[in-house]
């Protein structure tokens, strides 16, 4: 089994990625998980499109609130509060309620993109969460 903290970023896109960069070289575990396939691969186009639609679907239909109940590792939830992609009281502040112990970080003016815009204050987080 391996010893090192567990790092779990939720998205794939340039602010997933970016935190994923972030945290290379630093002795933890990252997996990285997404709904979204953001690599072009021309010949599954129509695939991926098509597939794309019924994930969105699925993401936003589907009540995940019983599954983060059961969370039970330690959480940090990073959100900006002027995102106008993901409203913070429809995501960050419901699952910071459900989540047992999850320490809540909200961005003062931070957008959907503030794992780009703030990537130093996110790594930093990041970094000082893995060690505590």
């Amino acid at each position: 089994m391996n010893s090192q903290p567990r790092v779990v970023i939720i998205g794939g896109g340039f602010g997933g990625l970016c935190a994923a960069r972030g945290l290379a070289g630093a002795l933890v575990s990252v997996t990285l998980i997404d709904k979204r396939n953001y690599h072009l691969f021309r010949p599954m186009l129509y695939q991926v499109a098509t597939g794309l639609l019924f994930v969105h679907q699925a993401f936003s239909e589907t009540d995940q609130f019983d599954d983060l109940k059961k969370f039970d590792v330690p959480t940090l939830i990073l959100h900006g509060d002027d995102d106008q992609i993901v409203p913070i009281g429809a995501s960050a502040m419901q699952s910071s309620k459900l989540i047992k112990n999850a320490q809540l970080k909200v961005y003062k003016g931070g957008s959907h993109g503030m794992c780009t815009t703030e990537k130093e204050k996110v790594n930093d987080d990041l970094l000082a969460f893995i060690k505590a």
